[in-house]
């Protein structure tokens, strides 16, 4: 590898492992790789410190605001653009400077769980591409590099500043049949299902519709409505004025509703569906009818309930564009 220009890093190796090598031949490779002169053989040195001295960057490297700020990359290169996977490893918005050794191109922002495509502020310098990112928690994007770059830098216009208002409620909350609690109830208040002072909906387990209604501004031109579900557990089917916008199962639990919402009387059901686990906690209560079948009982009677359902609070978001 040496001889063919390839610069390697390590310790000398002490001896072979195999019992069938000739040592005095090992020993005179070893010898002739390590103890000559050669730039090429960086003896013992990290290989942070090899591409240094090589003045070869790093493929993927980013700035941390805080100490504990993580993420994973993997890079794929294709013959006309390189594809990179960027992971944030925190429960926590992290907003970063990525670096790319890509050069020349635009880079995109590809979102797997929606299929939007966004773009970002970028700047091109000594044969990298720095990127502006921000990841939602636990988040991960594709960055795309693929379109020749105009420009060595590019400032994306921010977003003018959204407009909230709450939907207050009651719900009226229809829950799964043959799951131990009510047809429905009441909720003047949003809170996890396992605050409720009736059984059958502490320990419920499976999905349950919260309905309501409020009144909203029509859609205005170039403006993007959200309605943002605050808390969830443990995902949700949003529906508005009886059209399914999809459903939401990660942070942040938002999801876009320009196309359906409509001025005037609006009617909002979401389907929230949470773990089994409360009903199998529930099954072990003193006098419980049993809902579940496990091989064995996995949880206690006092087994700690996990929160359910919307815990709110639930928001419009109107952004007027960028």
């Amino acid at each position: 590898m040496v001889k063919a220009g390839a610069t390697i890093t390590g310790a000398k190796p002490e001896r072979t492992p195999s019992l069938s090598d000739d040592q005095k031949e090992f020993q005179s490779i070893v010898n002739e790789v390590w103890e000559t002169n050669n730039s090429r053989v960086m003896r013992n040195q990290p290989v942070e410190s090899v591409l240094n001295y090589m003045k070869i960057s790093a493929d993927f490297s980013y700035t941390k605001p805080q100490s504990t700020t993580q993420l994973l990359y993997v890079h794929r290169k294709l013959k006309d653009q390189d594809i990179y996977w960027v992971d944030n490893r925190n429960d926590r918005d992290e907003s970063v400077e990525a670096t790319f050794r890509v050069e020349g191109k635009v880079p995109e922002i590809w979102h797997a769980d929606t299929g939007a495509i966004d773009q970002a502020s970028y700047h091109i310098k000594n044969g990298t591409t720095t990127v502006a990112l921000h990841l939602g928690p636990f988040d991960a994007v594709f960055v795309i590099f693929k379109n020749k770059a105009a420009a060595n830098s590019f400032t994306k216009t921010k977003p003018a500043e959204v407009k909230t208002s709450v939907i207050e409620g009651p719900w009226t909350v229809s829950f799964q049949n043959d799951r131990g609690a009510p047809p429905t109830a009441i909720f003047a208040q949003l809170q996890s299902w396992t605050e409720s002072q009736d059984n059958g909906i502490k320990y419920f387990s499976g999905t349950a519709s919260y309905t309501t209604t409020f009144i909203a501004a029509g859609v205005k031109k170039g403006e993007t409505i959200e309605i943002d579900l605050g808390e969830v557990k443990n995902l949700a089917e949003v529906i508005l004025n009886g059209k399914s916008l999809g459903i939401v199962w990660k942070k942040p639990f938002a999801i876009n509703a320009t196309s359906a919402l409509k001025a005037g009387k609006n009617t909002l059901e979401i389907k929230f569906t949470n773990l089994w686990v409360n009903s199998l906690i529930g099954d072990q209560q003193p006098n419980a009818t049993k809902i579940t079948y496990t091989t064995q009982a996995f949880y206690k009677a006092d087994a700690p309930l996990l929160p359910s359902g919307l815990l709110g609070a639930v928001r419009v978001l109107r952004n007027s564009g960028q």
